[in-house]
Order: structure tokens, then sequence, then C-alpha cells
């Protein structure tokens, strides 16, 4: 169902922008209730970012749990744990990048 969901709202944003689509307009396009869309991603920004706050957990404890020493293994441990979570999303990921760059412009 999540799939379904994050299918219609990266198309509708590519579309029409993500500023002017609403939840209606994507749930419509999925063809999920409102409820759904709210259990499944909490927000219209989780949709774009459904695990960004349990990869930032996990960066944050593996960086936490360094010493001194061994800060740039920790580093290095992290970046690649955030590659290879974006690597393993595939197309997903790059849609993703697509759409927050011309946000950010």
């Amino acid at each position: 169902m999540s799939d379904a969901i994050q299918d219609a709202a990266f198309r509708l944003f590519g579309e029409r922008g993500y500023e002017v689509t609403s939840v209606e307009e994507i749930v419509a396009a999925a063809g999920v209730s409102r409820s759904t869309f709210f259990r499944a991603f909490g927000s219209k920004e989780s949709v774009i970012f459904p695990d960004h706050d349990t990869l930032l957990a996990r960066a944050g404890a593996r960086l936490q749990a360094s010493s001194d020493s061994s800060m740039l293994a920790a580093v290095s441990d992290t970046v690649r744990m955030v590659h290879f979570h974006y690597v393993a999303e595939g197309e997903r990921a790059r849609d993703r990048y697509h759409l927050t760059s011309k946000v950010l412009r």
C-alpha cells in the first residue's frame, strides 16, 4: 500500500510540484483513504523521506558510540550505511533526488 501511495505522490509532485499537490490528490490517485495515507506516512513530507528519522537515529547512534580514537571509523561506517540505504532504494532514491533538487532551486 505504501508503495502505491509513494508512486502516486512522486508522480503528482513531478507533474504539479510538491507545494501545490495536496494529500487529497495523492490519496485519490493512489486509491486509498486519508487515514490510510496518514497511518502509512504521517505527513506529506514523510512520503518523500519515509525512513529519514530511523536512518538519522541509526547514524547518530553509531557516531555517539565512537570514541576519539574510533571517530574516523564511525564516520566512515555511517557514510557507508547511508549510502547503501539509498542504493538499496534504487529508482526511488533517484526520483527523490530529482524531486528535491527542483524544490531547492
